[in-house]
């Protein structure tokens, strides 16, 4: 029973963090792109409807050279447009519009009227971090298209400005630190999740299994703060659990770094981030 209501606190502590969401360290220091009208598929007036309400890439710096200029808004929008449940499909807003008219049919068929209500998804992109040389963005998708319960998920883009590269952990991480760093990730894994060091992840009720390490996404963001990760509901854990963030800090972040990208965060800590 015990560790029944255990898990029961942490699924608690998840939905805390799906209303919050946007409060964390790392999220909030950049500005969306503005939100369009919502384009509606229905009447909506009376119901069922789905509105649908897609950002834009945000402003980027003005000295961004054209190649990563590309790189970033082609990596940008095909987030934003990209279809809900195949991954085969284009990343466009014919695509993604033309899924939404067919789950909108799909609803309204007779005997499906109670399925489909006011549904809705909501998408936008924000700068969260910029120097001469790294360039962070999260990307935010939300709504509810049916089913037991809504979504939240987000995802962090990261660029080197310098060689017009995405940049990956595998690229961060010095391969002979990959065992260091994934000890500090855990260190802030249990930190935030409140996982006592005689306590294993998985016992807690993590996607981790006994005596591996934990994994680690390229789902992450450079901020002067240090190295933000973030898991999406359903990638280490039930979805009840919520999302899970962790910000390695700076001073540690540094000290596994591969040579090559040093100096990427050389000049970070006194570094402040720019709002656009």
């Amino acid at each position: 029973m015990r560790r029944y209501n255990s898990l029961i606190l942490k699924g608690l502590a998840g939905l805390f963090w799906l209303l919050e969401a946007g409060c964390a360290p790392g999220f909030g220091s950049g500005v969306p792109s503005a939100a369009p009208e919502p384009e509606l598929i229905g009447a909506c007036s009376p119901l069922p409807c789905i509105r649908a309400s897609i950002g834009a890439v945000p402003e980027l710096p003005s000295d961004l050279s054209p190649a990563l200029r590309e790189l970033v808004e082609r990596d940008v929008q095909a987030a934003l447009y990209a279809p809900i449940n195949s991954e085969d499909a284009q990343s466009t807003k014919d695509v993604l519009m033309a899924e939404l008219q067919v789950r909108y049919d799909e609803g309204t068929q007779p005997g499906m009227s109670d399925t489909l209500g006011d549904w809705e998804i909501t998408r936008s992109a924000t700068l969260l971090f910029q120097n001469a040389d790294v360039l962070s963005l999260d990307i935010h998708s939300e709504g509810f298209l049916g089913g037991a319960h809504g979504f939240s998920e987000r995802r962090l883009m990261t660029f080197d400005v310098k060689s017009g590269k995405r940049l990956t952990i595998a690229d961060l991480i010095s391969p002979n630190s990959r065992a260091i760093f994934e000890r500090l990730v855990e260190t802030e894994f249990r930190r935030a999740r409140e996982v006592p060091a005689k306590e294993s992840l998985s016992q807690a009720g993590f996607f981790v299994k006994p005596g591996e390490p934990i994994a680690v996404p390229d789902n992450f963001g450079i901020t002067p703060g240090g190295l933000v990760i973030h898991y999406n509901p359903y990638e280490i854990a039930p979805y009840v659990f919520g999302a899970t963030e962790i910000v390695v800090p700076m001073e540690a972040f540094r000290g596994v770094l591969s040579d090559d990208l040093k100096s990427i965060v050389a000049s970070l800590g006194a570094t402040a981030p720019k709002a656009l």
